[in-house]
């Protein structure tokens, strides 16, 4: 296998296209209305903004919900420094004297701090619009180590060009005590070649590939036929990585490829891509490919554009390889996890979803959200809270995969018409009783015309939901409902509607916090208890659960458990819950495993033995480390569950029950 890549930065001839469009720079430009004053008018409003999120960070304000109420400290500090620079840039475009690949930079940077606080998107969408006056670039989010890089750059910049940075990055200030500076410095913006490649595929199927398109890089075939080479490098290992978007990739490389043909790349270099464009789209199922309709072609001053999207598409990957979630996928996954905890709760009463009707359509509702809010594809690995939603709710992961990727437009209508309802759905949980008389009559229509738009959406890409039958029996109770989409005026008066509700539910919950916080007086005759006394839990002489009769879900997954030896890797092993698994499991043994033992995956296979009948991973508290020990028990037969909820005998049962009770039969059966 090829392994010494010829490095590449910018072509000459991309770089020759950049050059000629340093005017751009200029303020103001002919064609960009922005001048040097509302540059400043700019930097002081995001100035502002930066310096209440550093009352935020240093828990210094007086805001009802600051932002550390949201973000982790290092998301905060990463937002912090991502605006000062972000700032610093604007400052550095106001001399005209920088280089393209540093204005691109700085896009990138807004376009981290736009995703992160509402003052990035102001700064963002301003370099957008100047950037459409001939920029090439395709802007992208940095990771946070490629942010001190983009640091690095930008100080030296200032120091060349005697711009003073923002107070806040001067030393002693809080944004320079953020600042880690490399000692080798590398521009984002300008990545080496073997930078761009993805990790080895896993399938023996796909290594002879692979090696063939690495010898095609090594070539050096030139830009465009390079990129194709790079992004179906990425296609075809699509087993090391979640939530790729391949058919946009397989468009892109089709495109690069005609690009190629047309500036006289050799005819075997680009038969020989073609071939295995040809191979992956048919691997694929032959999903729609718009790039690969005879007769498509690409204009020639349309060329360096292409290459700024495929290297953005290309940078895109890699930062997703290595900062996997962003903060609003992480909230999505925050969702989730809610409603695995929900679902805990009804477990312990003795509810599933087969017994519980609104039970059931929550979970289907949520999982088909999770699953067309992500890029899926066959041989492409699930996000695992995804993984773990299709798991739970029956759903086939691989459901309306093609019809459910992003239209013409950007946007993703079947996704965000799973969202309307389910965003209602979540605010009729959050009414408290006194209030449902006066918002369930507001929340009523919402439902009807969020279920109405859902299925129209539905019939106009020509699906029904998982569960059909079902869903639709639960939407009758919900009729008359609206028989189309909504028009972008209704979806915004539907939207504005929700976030009113959502408000006043807010204001509701603060009233209340506030209230709860007030010193309470001690009623007469009662003496008041000490924080030692408050925290000691009741005595009891034994769980009264220990003499309750087993829910049925409980009892199944112990007669298929009973005698029976079981791994379970994950959180703080407990004698109370171990005790409690043991015994309304009836297992032989439990060999827990908790993740302050096990934060690297090490030693997997000492925890699976012959007698090992599941293998139970707590995925909430053990991130990516159960990856080791679920190989280990896949390669030696041995069933696995993945676990999303509590430790306690019903959750484990439920989800024994959903995911390898077929295993468990077979395997006592012979």
């Amino acid at each position: 296998m090829p392994q010494n890549l010829p490095r590449h930065l910018l072509t000459q001839k991309a770089a020759t296209h950049l050059q000629q469009h340093v005017p751009m720079l200029t303020l103001p430009h002919a064609n960009y209305t922005l001048a040097p004053k509302g540059f400043e008018d700019l930097i002081t409003r995001t100035q502002g903004s930066l310096a209440q999120l550093e009352r935020d960070l240093l828990g210094d304000t007086d805001a009802p919900l600051p932002l550390h109420a949201f973000y982790a400290p290092r998301d905060l500090e990463h937002t912090l420094l991502c605006g000062h620079l972000s700032v610093l840039g604007l400052r550095l475009l106001l001399t005209q004297q920088l280089p393209p690949a540093d204005f691109h930079l700085i896009c990138d940077l807004a376009a981290t701090f736009g995703q992160q606080h509402p003052a990035g998107s102001a700064i963002e969408n301003t370099l957008r619009d100047l950037a459409r006056v001939g920029s090439t670039h395709d802007p992208v989010r940095l990771t946070p180590d490629e942010v001190q890089h983009a640091a690095a750059i930008l100080l030296e910049q200032a120091a060349r060009l005697r711009v003073a940075p923002p107070e806040r990055l001067q030393e002693h200030g809080l944004a320079h005590a953020l600042l880690r500076l490399p000692e080798v410095v590398r521009h984002p913006c300008q990545p080496a070649l073997e930078d761009l490649r993805p990790a080895p595929t896993t399938r023996r199927e796909a290594r002879a590939r692979e090696d063939d398109l690495l010898r095609h890089l090594a070539a050096d075939p030139g830009d465009h036929a390079a990129y194709a080479a790079l992004l179906l490098l990425h296609v075809n290992a699509r087993d090391t990585q979640a939530n790729m978007p391949v058919v946009l990739l397989l468009n892109q490389a089709a495109l690069h490829l005609l690009a190629a043909r047309d500036l006289g790349t050799p005819p075997e270099q680009v038969q020989a891509l073609s071939r295995h464009l040809r191979d992956l789209h048919a691997e694929l199922g032959r999903p729609r490919v718009q790039a690969l309709r005879p007769g498509t072609v690409v204009a020639r001053d349309a060329h360096a554009r292409l290459l700024g999207q495929g290297l953005g598409s290309l940078r895109r990957l890699t930062v997703a390889r290595r900062v996997p979630l962003t903060q609003h996928a992480e909230l999505f996954e925050q969702g989730l996890w809610c409603m695995f905890d929900a679902l805990d709760q009804r477990l312990l009463r003795g509810e599933t979803p087969e017994t519980s009707p609104v039970l059931r359509f929550s979970l289907v509702l949520n999982s088909t959200l999770a699953l067309t809010r992500i890029f899926r594809a066959p041989g492409m690995p699930l996000p695992p809270v995804a993984e773990l939603a299709a798991q739970m709710s029956g759903i086939d992961p691989l459901w309306a995969w093609q019809e459910t990727q992003p239209n013409e437009q950007g946007g993703y209508p079947v996704h965000e018409a799973l969202g309307h309802l389910s965003t209602v759905l979540l605010l009729a949980s959050e009414v408290e009783p006194h209030l449902e008389r006066v918002l369930g009559e507001q929340l009523a229509p919402l439902m009807r015309s969020a279920a109405g738009h859902l299925l129209a959406v539905l019939r106009r890409a020509g699906l029904s939901l998982p569960d059909h039958a079902f869903i639709a029996e639960q939407f009758r109770v919900l009729e008359p409902l609206r028989a189309s989409a909504f028009t972008p005026q209704e979806e915004d008066a539907f939207l504005s509607r929700c976030r009113a509700i959502s408000q006043h539910l807010l204001d509701q919950k603060r009233g209340q916090a506030a209230e709860e916080i007030m010193p309470q007086p001690v009623p007469a005759g009662e003496a008041e208890r000490t924080p030692d006394e408050e925290a000691r839990p009741p005595a009891v002489s034994r769980p009264e659960a220990a003499f309750a009769p087993l829910p049925p879900h409980v009892d199944q997954a112990r007669r298929l458990l009973s005698g029976k030896r079981v791994t379970l890797l994950g959180g703080v092993p407990s004698p109370t819950h171990h005790a409690a698994l043991v015994r309304d499991l009836d297992l032989a043994e439990l060999d827990w495993i908790g993740s302050g033992e096990y934060q690297h995956g090490t030693h997997a296979g000492a925890h699976v033995t012959k007698e090992t009948a599941v293998v139970i991973l707590a995925v909430r508290w053990m991130g990516h480390a159960h990856n080791a020990l679920r190989e280990v028990a896949r390669e030696r037969g041995v069933p696995y569950v993945m676990h999303p909820g509590g430790l306690n005998p019903s959750s484990v049962a439920y989800q024994v029950l959903q995911q390898v009770s077929g295993q468990l039969r077979n395997a006592g059966a012979a």
